[in-house]
């Protein structure tokens, strides 16, 4: 894999050229990385070792933009408005096995939603993960310090909360707590919130309500568990 090696050392020096970050140069790097590894399953497993290993506790106190790891740095390319964005999006895809749950725990949410809602894979994201997803991208140490299921619903809950108020008030102060970080919001009247059409394409809702309208209900445990 000298070549696949050769691709990524030119496309981490471009990258480190702060100067020239939105250069015809990166976004041919890019997308000769992009066709190598749709290609070829040899090569697409080795840039993921190189540029996905398995995340460790320190994932998750800071964001995917932040460090010096190559994912980090095309992470932030994702959310540049270079041309090359939509190329380092679709790269980081193809590495994720076209995986939602992988792009987002790899990348997250909000710098993988402009891609997913051009695909219209946005109605995916709250899909149960598959064991592959985990198996393979996830240390012990990481699954130690993950949000567990009642956290995540708790904070989301809260959200919903602040969207109701940012609904009827027009704005609203949002503070949101979890394991890997701290962080507040003020939120105005621009942000509206939305919901996934059925062609996976977000749309404004009317009513807090219909955010969780389709959410099905727990089904009962059964008598022999």
């Amino acid at each position: 894999m000298s070549f696949a090696q050769a691709l990524l050392d030119a496309m981490e020096k471009k990258l480190d050229d702060n100067n020239n970050s939105d250069s015809d140069l990166l976004s041919t790097y890019l997308g000769s990385a992009l066709k190598l590894c749709t290609a070829s399953k040899e090569a697409r497993r080795y840039c993921r070792l190189k540029i996905l290993p398995p995340l460790v506790a320190a994932d998750v106190a800071r964001r995917p933009d932040e460090g010096d790891s190559l994912r980090n740095k095309i992470v932030r390319v994702m959310m540049s408005p270079a041309f090359s964005k939509d190329l380092a999006s679709e790269f980081m895809f193809v590495l994720c096995k076209r995986s939602v749950s992988r792009l987002i725990k790899y990348t997250g949410l909000g710098h993988s939603a402009g891609l997913l809602a051009n695909c219209g894979l946005l109605g995916h994201i709250n899909l149960p993960k598959s064991a592959s997803d985990s198996e393979d991208s996830e240390t012990e140490e990481y699954k130690a310090v993950e949000d567990s299921e009642e956290q995540k619903e708790y904070e989301a809950m809260k959200l919903v909360d602040a969207m109701n108020k940012l609904m009827n008030t027009g704005q609203f102060f949002v503070e949101l707590n979890s394991r890997a970080s701290q962080q507040s919001f003020l939120l105005t009247s621009v942000v509206k919130p939305g919901t996934i059409g059925e062609d996976g394409r977000p749309k404004a809702v009317g009513h807090v309500l219909e955010l969780v309208k389709d959410v099905p209900d727990e089904e009962p445990a059964s008598d022999s568990e």
